[in-house]
């Protein structure tokens, strides 16, 4: 009788590793193929690993994921619909299953994770008040993970992500924050995200991902940036959404070509459960063509984007450049049409109010030829085309009338000018920008006062250029901003004050 017992038990034993290591397996295939944004399959193995452990609530999550970011990338309401059913199941098993017996932090971690796509959710619906309280639960979960194991960094991670992202919120809901009593700040967000990438252990890939964005960013480290994205897509070759952060990397770093080629890539690999990546990408395009100068080219992709995109967000700024592309190739009833579409993107967003204000400016008046100029030369020196840069605003800079565009042309001269070690003659451009007063442009002077900045570290007076980089913080409260505070704070980085 004792040795059918022992048969038994050693049975036993043997199912449960078995069944164990099956789990495992499915899961982490399951994973393999959710990274690689190839959800179908992602989704046959987390419900196998599901019905293996039905009381572990990380199958479930995951496929709550997938119909997230599959609503994120598609717009698909039926998936927005199939979150919440799968994540309500997700929040009841965490809070009934057994398996986080004497590891009280993971069930803490699992809850806040649930907790932090809800929010997600809630917030591209526009129900602020719900994505707040489920950020303020999800945030508190993690909390509670550290303070049960003030080593486990995987958790750190998502409130980094929150408290970085909360930095965004608009004036008009701080009074939500206040309520709430949630945090931000971007500059701890970041170093929050950039430990969790540094000691986490389950959560690499995430974390790889956004400290790569922030890198993009915040810090306009674009080297940094393509290294960790590069990283990530070795793995997962065929994520869509690594490779449009690579490609933006690419794009900001002048990387032009390179970024074309990973762009293409995203529109071979057409991953249907990401179509706006995919419309995203013909924007892209076209801004490529369009600071190579090549309007005829751009105007294809632009509108490649807004016949592909399934939001109005950024069709303003698109159809703001293709007027301009229009005007640059004599076509007027274009420009004009186009100028009156820019108005009608997604408002919230910073480039496409920029758009709608400037379409009318420039509606109500004419772009001359010295500000056709200005734009090309903008361009180039946005390729790096220094001297071409120069040589084009020499002979136009003294003809040019209004204060805005005075300042473009100026300050597109002087960043030229300090590029080809010309610091003498930056340093007076500079200074006639930051005595000009702006009408529209208001970024115009910020930028100024961080140029002499830069001018300043280049001629390693470090006193001064402290000095207008702080001026420069305080004045960065105008369009362009976040571009603005990345090169501010890249600066900072060398000057070692970040």
């Amino acid at each position: 009788m004792k040795g059918f017992i022992k048969t038994i038990l050693i049975l036993l034993f043997l199912f449960s590793v078995t069944a164990a290591s099956s789990f495992e397996k499915d899961y982490r295939k399951g994973i393999d193929y959710f990274y690689n944004l190839n959800f179908d399959k992602a989704k046959k193995y987390f419900i196998n690993a599901q019905k293996i452990s039905p009381a572990d609530p990380r199958p479930l999550h995951r496929i709550s994921q997938i119909y997230l970011w599959t609503y994120l990338g598609s717009k698909d309401t039926e998936a927005y619909r199939k979150f919440f059913l799968v994540s309500d199941t997700v929040l009841a098993l965490i809070d009934t299953t057994g398996i986080f017996e004497g590891k009280e932090y993971l069930k803490d971690y699992w809850f806040g994770n649930a907790y932090a796509a809800r929010a997600i959710a809630f917030s591209t619906q526009g129900e602020m008040m719900n994505a707040f309280w489920a950020t303020k639960k999800a945030m508190g979960y993690y909390e509670d993970a550290l303070n049960n194991k003030n080593d486990f960094y995987d958790a750190l991670l998502g409130i980094g992500i929150f408290e970085y992202a909360l930095d965004f919120i608009p004036p008009v809901f701080k009074w939500a924050l206040d309520l709430t009593g949630l945090e931000a700040g971007k500059k701890q967000g970041f170093l929050k995200i950039k430990k969790a990438y540094e000691r986490g252990n389950n959560t690499k890939t995430e974390a790889a991902f956004h400290l790569g964005k922030l890198y993009l960013e915040f810090l306009a480290e674009y080297d940094n940036a393509q290294k960790l994205f590069r990283s990530l897509l070795k793995k997962y070759p065929e994520n869509s959404l690594f490779l449009f952060h690579l490609a933006l990397a690419q794009f900001n770093n002048a990387g032009l070509e390179k970024a074309r080629k990973t762009l293409i890539e995203i529109l071979r690999l057409n991953n249907q459960y990401f179509l706006q990546t995919n419309s995203f990408a013909y924007f892209l395009l076209g801004d490529i063509e369009f600071k190579e100068n090549h309007f005829d080219k751009a105007l294809v992709y632009y509108q490649k984007f807004i016949e592909n995109a399934v939001s109005v967000d950024y069709t303003g700024i698109a159809n703001l450049r293709i007027a301009l592309a229009y005007k640059f190739l004599n076509n007027d009833q274009g420009y004009k049409k186009h100028l009156q579409l820019a108005g009608y993107g997604n408002l919230d967003i910073p480039e496409d109010n920029y758009a709608k204000e400037f379409s009318e400016i420039l509606f109500d008046s004419n772009l001359t030829a010295i500000e056709l100029k200005i734009i090309k030369a903008q361009n180039l020196l946005f390729t790096k085309k220094y001297k071409e840069t120069v040589n084009l605003l020499k002979p136009i800079i003294n003809k040019v009338k209004s204060n805005d565009w005075k300042g473009k042309a100026i300050l597109t001269l002087a960043e030229a000018l300090l590029h080809l070690k010309k610091y003498n003659d930056a340093f007076n451009l500079t200074s006639e920008a930051i005595s000009l007063e702006y009408k529209f442009e208001k970024w115009l002077y910020p930028y100024a006062l961080y140029l002499k900045s830069l001018l300043y570290f280049e001629n390693k007076n470090f006193k001064e250029s402290v000095k207008y980089l702080n001026k420069a913080v305080e004045e960065n409260n105008y369009y362009m901003k976040n571009k603005i505070l990345a090169k501010i704070n890249n600066l900072k980085l060398k000057l070692g004050i970040f």
